[in-house]
């Protein structure tokens, strides 16, 4: 069993290491305003962190158990399609929140891959 953790734990650092340069420069609607300080600028993006762990605990629950989080002790994860096609949609909406604009309009095409990877709108 530890040794499951520890691959769980590392996959986990693993994921969030590649998820954080797509979240890095995110556009946040509440604070990216051009006169938004840092420190709101700072809360909005731990808040998509936060909201992005907390999702994985709770449709992981078994990962969650395992690295001590004992809130989902009672439920099992759900591997069926509808659960894995929620899951997709819903790391979609997280990527999503890099891709619109601060209008609403979301980028498309080559013009919003160049963007996300170079961290800029």
């Amino acid at each position: 069993m530890r040794g499951f953790a520890r691959q769980a734990v590392a996959a986990t650092a693993f994921l969030l290491l590649a998820f954080v340069p797509a979240v890095k420069a995110q556009t946040l609607p509440a604070a990216s305003a051009p006169g938004a300080s840092v420190e709101d600028r700072r809360k909005a993006l731990n808040g998509v962190f936060h909201d992005y762990w907390e999702d994985v605990l709770q449709h992981e629950p078994e990962f969650a158990s395992a690295i001590g989080d004992k809130r989902y002790n009672d439920k099992i994860a759900d591997y069926s399609v509808k659960a894995v096609n929620d899951k997709l949609e819903r790391e979609q909406n997280f990527l999503d929140r890099r891709l619109f604009r601060e209008g609403g309009e979301r980028k498309t095409g080559a013009r919003a891959e160049f963007s996300a990877a170079a961290g800029g709108d």
